[in-house]
């Protein structure tokens, strides 16, 4: 088979694959996605796996476009309540991935973005606390 046979089989071998994955765009086009500063590749090993990077781009996007809409269409209570439930849903996801990885002595690295939202409500708690003290 000649070189350019064999390119024009793997080519669309890869396109099956994109079709039968539901996806029209080519490799090059998820590799290129791929090395943009802010994404992530996650490799899915559980069904639960699934569920959570769904979660994470629908969050993504959503909590996105209420920062854009704040004081337009998103009332400022209403933004810092939504993100106090999603900050609390992460701290208890994050403690529950936690003990999974204890429990089967899989490595674990609390996240930065947990640490840094820890951080911040023991500093509101402290100047609060120093506020009723005055």
């Amino acid at each position: 088979m000649t070189e350019k046979k064999q390119e024009s089989k793997e080519l669309k071998n890869r396109k099956k694959d994109d079709a039968v994955r539901g996806t029209s765009r080519d490799r090059e086009y998820y590799i290129k996605l791929a090395e943009e500063k802010n994404s992530r590749v996650i490799q899915v090993n559980t069904a639960d796996t699934y569920i959570l990077t769904d979660l994470a781009r629908s969050s993504d996007q959503g909590i996105r476009r209420m920062r854009n809409q704040i004081m337009r269409t998103v009332e400022p209570e209403v933004f810092v309540d939504l993100m106090n439930r999603f900050n609390d849903a992460v701290i208890s996801l994050s403690q529950a991935v936690e003990q999974i990885c204890k429990t089967t002595d899989t490595p674990f690295k609390t996240p930065r973005g947990i640490i840094q939202i820890l951080a911040d409500r023991d500093n509101m708690k402290r100047s609060t606390s120093e506020k009723g003290k005055k």
